[in-house]
């Protein structure tokens, strides 16, 4: 969509965590003015930009732009793909690459747009981590650049944690996203210890899929001898070369169901990192997203939640005395810590061993997913702008 310079606009239950361990803003393009009007000044970029959600309700918007000589203008609006005639436009004249914004009561979600008041190419931007009660990892995919110079769609797809916590505040917020289809990648034990009562309005088609974690031969790695850090880091290494298999018809569902158009879309798991985590690079791989990229947001997880901290309570009351959560609670901190952690290496594993078997990411989408050409063409006709 072009346009132009007339448009103005808790806690999760750790018993789900460590069965999952066991089984192991976008750019809006140039505007489009009469030549008569355009400035003789170079065209006007703004090349990155970021909203931050404050404690005080307001939300700081940080940008850059290949020149600084020209001001810019600033729109809001609930809806993520709306044009700046359509929103509401908060300032204008803006000189400097910071601004402070007020949002309207009447928007849940904002979305931003910085467009430059010459001749250019504006930036949409939003929140990436959704401000919920009971949400955990609960993050918008939004603003990614992506293959031909597109980006990411936002509030087209969401990934999270357990949605078991989520308070009525939060349902509140989340009616205003629309979401119409939630894949729960967890098993059928941590859907019925931590069910997700899907409140509100209107409720979207849940998928989920009924399968057992077989953790014997994990837990006993796990615990058997003189488990360090070291070891536990290797034993997350190992757990990622094979997340992508195990769950390939997942995703390969949450694939088609993009494709279809039945968006907004969130997908999730327990912890909302590792199979989550898994799902996302690849999304975000088919979507022609760059790796680095896609191990930041993978990594951002560590930013987001300290999982050390929420299960502090599980460790000091276990409900079980030879339980998972009582052995963990006997080890250290430092040796727990791989398990929680989020780090690159553990997504780089996955991406190394697709490559390995498949030649690339893009091989094992097809081989092992099952997933055609044209329904990649479908998702990022859906997914990019």
């Amino acid at each position: 969509m072009f346009y132009s310079a007339s448009m103005q606009p808790r806690a999760v239950v750790f018993s789900a965590l460590i069965t999952a361990f066991l089984i192991v803003g976008s750019v809006l393009p140039a505007q489009s003015q009469p030549r008569a009007q355009a400035s003789s000044a170079a065209r006007v970029a703004i090349t990155a930009a970021d909203a931050e959600r404050m404690a005080s309700g307001t939300y700081r918007l940080t940008w850059s732009q290949t020149s600084t000589e020209t001001a810019v203008s600033i729109y809001v609006s609930g809806r993520p793909d709306a044009a700046p005639a359509q929103m509401h436009r908060l300032a204008t004249d803006v000189r400097a690459t910071r601004y402070e914004a007020t949002v309207p009561d009447s928007i849940a979600r904002p979305y931003f747009v910085i467009q430059p008041d010459r001749e250019g190419a504006g930036r949409r931007t939003a929140t990436r981590v959704l401000p919920l009660e009971g949400g955990r990892n609960f993050r918008d995919l939004g603003g990614y650049a992506a293959a031909e110079g597109q980006r990411v769609k936002w509030g087209t797809v969401y990934r999270s944690g357990v949605l078991s916590n989520l308070t009525d505040a939060d349902y509140d917020y989340l009616e205003h996203l629309g979401i119409k289809v939630v894949c729960d990648f967890r098993s059928s034990d941590e859907r019925v210890s931590e069910t997700t009562n899907w409140r509100g309005a209107s409720t979207p088609k849940i998928i989920s899929w009924g399968y057992t974690n077989e953790s014997g031969d994990d837990l006993k790695t796990l615990f058997s001898g003189d488990l360090t850090a070291e070891k536990m880091h290797g034993v997350m290494i190992e757990m990622y070369t094979r997340i992508a298999y195990q769950h390939a018809d997942k995703y390969a569902t949450m694939f088609r169901h993009v494709a279809e158009g039945k968006t907004p879309l969130l997908f999730h798991c327990s912890a909302g990192k590792d199979r989550a985590g898994t799902g996302t690079a690849l999304l975000l791989s088919a979507l022609g997203v760059d790796r680095e990229t896609i191990v930041q947001d993978y990594a951002l997880s560590d930013d987001v939640v300290d999982y050390e901290a929420e299960y502090s309570d599980a460790f000091e009351n276990p409900q079980e005395e030879g339980g998972i959560v009582a052995k963990l609670a006997r080890l250290s901190p430092e040796v727990r810590a791989p398990l929680f952690e989020s780090d690159p290496a553990y997504i780089q594993s996955m991406f190394a061993t697709l490559e390995e078997e498949h030649g690339s990411v893009a091989g094992f989408i097809k081989e092992v997913m099952g997933v055609r050409p044209e329904t990649l063409a479908q998702m990022r006709a859906r997914l990019l702008e």
